[in-house]
Formats: structure tokens, C-alpha cells, sequence
């Protein structure tokens, strides 16, 4: 159901040209006297690809480092405009990116980069998850091994190449 805010029909035809750039400004834009609302638009329209890339420049930093400022910004910015937000929380943004990655033509010689981005993903959910209660040492000595849970945030993965010392070497 559409909310009967008038502003939120603006903004659902406001909103897909700010990272598709083949659709242009809306009709209904307007800028004051002088200015040009395409231009304007374009502006607004680089600021919010720009912020995207940012966000998954702070939660892909190894990413970025073993490829490159200038070979991230490009994947990212094509990352940008195959998949807008879904979430008003910009650290929401980018949770298909390592998929993405899989299929980004450039990084195919780079079969492990993937799976250092699911791994770097998994750690920025484990920081931001709710703390569980501590297992005393008396409590888990009486558990026999190995019938106790790891925590649900600690996503467990399989890769076929080293990631986790990729990572190692290059995350924060």
C-alpha cells in the first residue's frame, strides 16, 4: 500500500534516475530562476553515486586495497548502478556486493576477491550484532565438545581459495 504522503509519489519518480543515469531528471523538478534543473540534477544525482561508493569503500577496505583505489571506484560505481539501496542505512548498502563481484568481468582473475568481501561483510555484522552473555569457563567445561553453538552472526563459509589470510593481510 502507497502512503498518502503526496511526497512519496515524488520521490518514487524522483528517486531511480539517482543512480541510473540513462533516466533523465523528472518533469517536475524545478530550480530557481537561472538555474538548469538537469544540471542540477546531474549534481545531486554524482553526490549520491559518489556517497554509495564511499559506504562500500568503509565496508570493503581490503577490497579497495588489493585492487586499487582506481579498480574499486570503477567496480564499485558499476556495482552503484546495478543495485541501488533497498535501506535508508547506509551501512545497509552493499550486502550483495561480494556476489556482484563473482560476476564483475575485471576481478574473474581473482577468484578469492569474493570471498574476502563475504568475509570482510560478516565481520561488520559481527561488530554491529547484539552481544550475547558470556559462557563462564565452569559452564563450558561441563559442555562435551562440539554440541554448543557458535554465535548466529558468525557466518561460517567455504571458499575454494585463501581469503582469510587475504584478509588478514589487508583488512584493518
Amino acid at each position: 500500500m502507497l502512503s498518502e504522503n503526496p511526497s512519496c509519489g515524488y520521490a518514487t519518480t524522483f528517486a531511480p534516475g539517482l543512480t541510473d543515469p540513462s533516466i533523465k531528471a523528472p518533469e517536475d523538478v524545478v530550480a530557481a530562476p537561472g538555474k538548469r534543473v538537469v544540471k542540477r540534477y546531474n549534481v545531486y544525482r554524482n553526490n549520491v553515486t559518489v556517497s554509495l561508493i564511499n559506504a562500500l569503500a568503509a565496508v570493503y577496505p581490503a577490497i579497495q586495497r588489493i585492487t586499487g583505489v582506481g579498480f574499486f571506484r570503477a567496480m564499485a560505481r558499476f556495482h552503484v548502478r546495478a543495485t541501488p539501496p533497498t535501506s535508508p542505512l547506509l551501512f545497509e548498502y552493499g550486502r550483495d556486493f561480494p556476489a556482484f563481484i563473482e560476476t564483475y568481468e575485471y576481478a574473474r582473475e581473482m577468484p578469492w576477491l569474493a570471498d574476502t568481501a563475504r568475509i570482510e561483510r560478516a565481520w561488520l555484522d559481527a561488530y554491529h550484532a547484539a552481544d550475547l552473555p558470556v559462557l563462564a569457563a565452569e559452564a563450558l567445561a561441563e559442555i562435551e565438545a562440539p554440541s554448543f553453538d557458535i554465535q548466529a552472526n558468525l557466518a561460517g563459509m567455504l571458499s575454494a581459495g585463501a581469503f582469510t589470510g587475504v584478509h588478514v593481510q589487508h583488512g584493518d
